[in-house]
């Protein structure tokens, strides 16, 4: 199984298909090879899909103590180095979305395209609570089942899960708002308009403030759109893709 080394730690990836670089960063419950399976399907034809464990997660070996989305950030950007992809189209959901953000502002010239899905720039109003009914307790649920025990083959995400907890109510979890203008690839942004963890005003300021943005919202739809909308995800991510490979 195929691990590289970058930035301190050993990060594990797999990758499928040939073509231009798409990196795929994992949400904070879903195993990426899981998660993006629906979405492997549409791009695999055309690009060389990459995607990695971030640290605190599945196989990728670091130590339990190191974490921030900004070291996640500068994780990838020594992946994306060490495969020699730079610079990549980057697709970031959830969590992921907000590494994705701060490697867009930290490592610009890794970073060909960005795409958001499902994500948000800050902690906003009720997202803590939200953390603790949702997320920490459906990984005591089913921590030995589905997606969570994927996660358990060499590493517990339960090291992660308390410092994100921590970080959310000291509000160091996550906010890029400030910096959101320095992200000046381009850039896709979809969201589902009844998204309860990252309410639909997180995709309209990141249309407000990032220069070069695509918006889209799927009416009807969650937070999990790969798994509710999987077509319609594709069909938008295809179409940004590949007017960018046109232009290109």
């Amino acid at each position: 199984m195929p691990h590289a080394a970058v930035n301190g730690i050993e990060v594990y990836y797999e990758e499928e298909g040939q073509g231009p670089a798409v990196v795929l960063i994992h949400g904070i419950m879903g195993a990426p090879a899981m998660t993006f399976a629906n979405l492997l399907h549409a791009l695999t034809p055309h690009f060389r899909a990459i995607f990695p464990d971030l640290r605190g997660f599945g196989r990728t070996r670091h130590p339990k103590t190191t974490y921030h989305h900004a070291v996640s950030a500068d994780d990838i950007a020594g992946l994306i180095q060490r495969l020699e992809v730079a610079p990549a189209h980057v697709l970031g959901h959830g969590m992921g979305g907000i590494v994705a953000q701060n490697l867009a502002i930290r490592h610009p010239r890794a970073v060909r395209s960005l795409i958001l899905l499902s994500t948000g720039s800050y902690v906003h109003p009720g997202f803590e609570e939200y953390f603790k009914k949702k997320i920490l307790d459906y990984y005591d649920k089913f921590k030995d089942d589905g997606m969570v025990a994927e996660y358990n083959k060499e590493d517990d995400p339960i090291n992660y899960l308390r410092w994100a907890e921590h970080a959310i109510r000291d509000g160091t979890y996550a906010d890029t708002r400030d910096r959101l203008g320095e992200i000046q690839c381009p850039t896709l942004v979809v969201h589902g308009e009844l998204d309860e963890q990252y309410p639909v005003v997180h995709a309209r300021l990141f249309k407000e403030r990032i220069p070069r943005c695509r918006l889209e919202i799927l009416p009807g739809r969650g937070h999990v759109l790969f798994f509710e909308a999987p077509e319609l995800l594709a069909q938008a991510l295809l179409s940004f893709l590949n007017d960018l490979e046109a232009a290109s």
